[in-house]
């Protein structure tokens, strides 16, 4: 009886890693047609129904480019490429820096995109890991968050 349940259980994990690679390849080609979020949630569902080598990099790669999609006066936010807020200390900033470098590096992570998304985290630490470019950042990306208004925005008198 054990073997029975062993065998239904193989036949079941065969037939989850077939679905797995299929859902994974619809994540590349949403990937590759610019569709970040689509990418994401194919990947996503592929590492819920199998454990396939790699899918974890490729979910972190595509989240890199949706966040560089993110943009603020037309320009990337550095902080949402790293996945940091922007008040992230140095230490929790450099780990995360770290951290997305060993899972994204290009000669390590074979997935679809991963030298651009190793790219825009380089371009992100450049900016964020040095005080004074951090610091002329931070005070470009507070006035772009600032709502613009004019003298004549106040209440109109009735």
């Amino acid at each position: 009886m054990l073997f029975i349940i062993s065998g239904f259980f193989l036949l079941d994990m065969e037939h989850n890693r077939d679905e797995a690679i299929e859902a994974k390849g619809i994540a590349e080609k949403n990937f590759e047609s610019g569709d970040y979020e689509g990418a994401i949630r194919f990947a996503v569902k592929a590492r819920s129904l199998f454990p396939l080598e790699g899918i974890s990099q490729m979910i972190t790669t595509f989240s890199i480019y949706l966040a560089s999609t993110m943009k603020i006066a037309g320009q990337n936010n550095w902080y949402s490429i790293l996945s940091v807020p922007m008040s992230v200390d140095d230490e929790t900033l450099e780990k995360q820096h770290k951290k997305l470098v060993r899972e994204i590096r290009p000669g390590r992570n074979k997935t679809v995109g991963a030298y651009g998304a190793f790219s825009l985290i380089q371009k992100a630490w450049a900016v964020l890991s040095n005080k004074q470019r951090r610091a002329s950042y931070d005070q470009w990306l507070l006035q772009q968050e600032i709502p613009q208004h004019s003298a004549s925005s106040g209440a109109s008198s009735s």
